[in-house]
């Protein structure tokens, strides 16, 4: 997000026109499955491209507390990450929250972890295993390719 802020406000309005009214708003939507962090549980993450294709909305948990706006430098950066299986950190804009940040990281078990922390200390990670992980990195290109 550029330091002047017109990104941040821009991707503000856009995590704010995704959620208006609780009706969701996108020109695309890529859905995945995956685990929660105690791996007892499903984590479902959504990935929506906004309609003027300038952001892409991850809602972890599929639930509006969490969701964040990530601009192409986030969303190559963390597609990069994925094929990679490395870690990283990227800057998002949270519609309540404002700059915060994403993470991508590897685990010990084979798997890849998505997280966000909130103020508070509320953290939401979603665990990708095996074929998820292939999802993630195919959702993450797509989302790369799509988001101008």
């Amino acid at each position: 997000m550029k330091k002047d802020g017109r990104d941040e406000r821009a991707a503000l309005l856009a995590v704010k026109a995704n959620l208006n009214n609780g009706w969701v708003r996108f020109a695309r939507r890529w859905v995945i499955v995956a685990d929660d962090v105690h791996g007892n549980g499903r984590c479902t993450v959504l990935f929506d491209l906004t309609m003027d294709r300038h952001h892409l909305i991850v809602h972890p948990a599929a639930v509006d507390t969490y969701s964040v706006a990530l601009d192409h430098g986030a969303v190559a950066a963390l597609a990069t990450a994925a094929e990679e299986g490395e870690e990283c950190r990227v800057p998002v804009v949270h519609h309540l929250h404002g700059p915060r940040e994403l993470r991508l990281a590897p685990s010990v078990r084979n798997a890849l972890v998505l997280s966000e922390k909130l103020p508070g200390g509320v953290i939401v990670q979603a665990v990708f295993r095996g074929e998820r992980i292939l999802e993630l990195v195919d959702t993450l290109a797509e989302a790369r390719d799509s988001v101008r």
